[in-house]
């Protein structure tokens, strides 16, 4: 739906009322790509992250990693929830986030171990991961036990038992403190809405 709007004059409350309204239902309308198995390439390339699948739990995750220094401690960024809902009701088909903001935040870290790690069923293919057919692990089971458990998995296979920050955006800074609380490696988080 494109709205084009000409001379308005004269704007009683209900008229004003009825051009929000109006201009609402425009921007909910507007197609937007799929980012399925797509990624966030700036970040890959002008910042030297290396796109890698990590396995935790039944999922795959997708992470951008930045490793310089396997001895100093790394800093996780954790993704929010991403495009789990359109027009707050509707479940999403894919919970990536679009546009990523997290990543871009991961990107601008100088420090010499950064790891930017998607949340379940964004960014990686459905095919590696058969329970994202389940639209759940992005809404009523994002802070799940299998869920806070699996990236909890995933960060100590990347992170090999040392001390580590965490950083989420918005549903991530809840899996943080989840993840907190059953990790006595997390020395500091940091969360982000």
């Amino acid at each position: 739906m494109i709205c084009h709007f000409k001379h308005f004059t004269n704007f009683s409350k209900a008229g004003l009322f009825l051009i929000v309204l109006i201009l609402a239902s425009c921007n909910g309308n507007i197609a937007r790509i799929s980012t399925i198995n797509k990624e966030p390439q700036p970040v890959g390339k002008l910042h030297n992250f290396q796109k890698q699948l990590v396995k935790g739990g039944d999922f795959w995750f997708t992470t951008f990693q930045k490793i310089s220094n396997k001895n100093a401690p790394y800093v996780f960024y954790i993704e929010g929830d991403g495009r789990a809902f359109i027009k707050r009701i509707k479940v999403s088909n894919d919970p990536t986030p679009y546009p990523p903001m997290l990543i871009d935040l991961a990107g601008m870290d100088n420090r010499p171990n950064v790891v930017y790690i998607a949340r379940p069923c964004q960014y990686t293919p459905v095919h590696l991961n058969p329970k994202c057919t389940d639209k759940s692990y992005w809404t009523n089971k994002r802070f799940s036990e299998e869920v806070v458990d699996s990236m909890n998995e995933a960060i100590e296979r990347i992170n090999a038992g040392g001390k580590f920050s965490l950083i989420g955006f918005s549903g991530g800074g809840a899996i943080s403190v989840l993840i907190a609380a059953r990790n006595k490696n997390v020395k500091d988080i940091i969360t982000i809405t």
